[in-house]
């Protein structure tokens, strides 16, 4: 919807969406669409990296720096190649969720007035973003156990409900194990809760 959007009000060849992840310290490519749009997918960038990098990095709009800093190491089309681009932000308060980065082989700069308009797209865009994750993270929390990061007791319920629909539907039985370690939050070192959380995975694969 965010890129149906940002069509409708400004042109580009090429329009891509990062998502900031804070563990890792760098944003990736959640969508790319238009031209180069497979050279673009899978791509990383750290704040400081390229002209999408600065924006993350200065969280501003930047539009008056050469598209080529952004496309280092990247396999693009030898058709045409980008005369100009604009990347901005996507931030709510201070959390900075990622950046908008838009290419033109056409226009010689996008303008201020292009950079106003992104603005306003992305202000919306970042606020629908940020109560999505929140959303996510909260559903996430709720079926997770805090220690381990495997599915807690809740989520053993959900599953099992779904597993009785799909039996009452299909007709074909199923299996509940359940194993029940004791002592398993005493455990004193990251070292102890990575093997214990390891030896649950692998129980539950």
């Amino acid at each position: 919807m965010l890129v149906d959007k940002v069509g409708h009000i400004i042109p580009f060849d090429t329009c891509v969406v990062y998502l900031y992840d804070e563990l890792k310290g760098f944003a990736n490519v959640a969508l790319a669409v238009g031209l180069n749009a497979d050279a673009f997918r899978g791509r990383c960038v750290a704040p400081g990296e390229g002209v999408t990098g600065f924006a993350l990095a200065n969280r501003r709009a930047v539009n008056r720096l050469q598209p080529s800093l952004d496309c280092v190491n990247l396999k693009l089309g030898d058709e045409r190649d980008y005369r100009s681009m604009a990347s901005l932000p996507l931030c709510k308060d201070d959390l900075l969720l990622g950046a908008l980065s838009v290419y033109s082989t056409t226009l010689k700069e996008y303008s201020d007035d292009h950079v106003r308009l992104l603005e306003t797209v992305t202000r919306l865009a970042s606020d629908a973003l940020a109560n999505a994750m929140n959303h996510a993270r909260a559903e996430s929390n709720a079926l997770t156990d805090s220690l381990t990061g495997l599915p807690n007791a809740r989520s053993l319920h959900v599953r099992f409900e779904e597993e009785v629909a799909r039996s009452q539907r299909t007709g074909k039985p199923f299996q509940v194990i359940m194993l029940d370690l004791d002592h398993f939050k005493l455990s004193t070192t990251r070292s102890d809760t990575r093997s214990a959380t390891a030896c649950c995975a692998r129980l539950r694969a």
